[in-house]
């Protein structure tokens, strides 16, 4: 593992020397162009981030078939969401390349960061 994570650091290291020119600190505008380190973030809350947080349903809805009327405490089981076996592949590996299909970054709808909903990119 200690080998593997100096390869995941090698690879950021490398983003952002490209990024840079090694002249200048990366930004928010370099995004684009460093998926792998955008990945890396994404794994490391996949692993970090799964905490069991009440939401309130704001509408009538369905859940499974089961109603959820207006008002509805639910509990998201993000454990089960960032760790299934059912969702992932070799699921408590760290993996950023799971995050990254044809060298864009990917984001599956079932990846959920503290459970505030869907994490745009």
């Amino acid at each position: 593992m200690v080998g593997y994570v100096a390869q995941v650091g090698a690879r950021i290291q490398a983003e952002i020397s490209q990024v840079s020119g090694e002249r200048r600190a990366v930004n928010l505008f370099d995004r684009a162009a460093m998926p792998y380190t955008e990945a890396t973030i994404l794994e490391t809350l996949r692993v970090t981030s799964s905490p069991i947080v009440p939401h309130v349903a704001t509408q009538d809805s369905s859940i499974g078939g089961y109603d959820v009327p207006k008002g509805t405490v639910v509990f998201l089981n993000n454990l089960e969401l960032n760790t299934g076996a059912a969702y992932w592949s070799e699921p408590h590996n760290f993996s950023p390349e799971r995050f990254i299909v044809n060298e864009q970054v990917v984001k599956p709808a079932h990846f959920i960061p503290f459970s505030t909903g869907q994490y745009k990119l």
